[in-house]
């Protein structure tokens, strides 16, 4: 699976990491997604460029975020679900949010 990554060692800052592990099925009571679109806000080039941190330390906000996941917002299609504990069923349309530094721009997220 590709997950797109910070990467301090990269021109642009974020690499294409083309082994990120896969999620294989839903955990209870999350549904697995395959996404379709993500977005890019200001608080990713904020974790990128550490820019609410001293001038000092900006250089090691980018070693913080090294090789963590890139974005928070998604939309996509459910392709795992437990039906019975949640009103989602495979092949719904969604729109969520992932935590922090999990990244929302790879290819499934749960």
């Amino acid at each position: 699976m590709k997950a797109a990554v910070y990467s301090r060692h990269d021109e642009e800052g974020v690499k294409i990491n083309p082994s990120a592990s896969k999620p294989t099925s839903a955990k209870s009571g999350f549904a697995l997604i395959q996404v379709v679109c993500a977005g890019v806000n200001p608080v990713d080039a904020k974790a990128q460029i550490g820019d609410k941190l001293p001038e000092s330390w900006e250089g090691m906000a980018r070693w913080v975020m090294e090789g963590v996941g890139c974005g928070f917002d998604f939309s996509g299609v459910i392709v795992d679900v437990d039906e019975s504990s949640s009103g989602f069923k495979k092949g719904d349309a969604v729109i969520g949010t992932m935590p922090p530094l999990q990244g929302s721009m790879r290819e499934y997220v749960v």
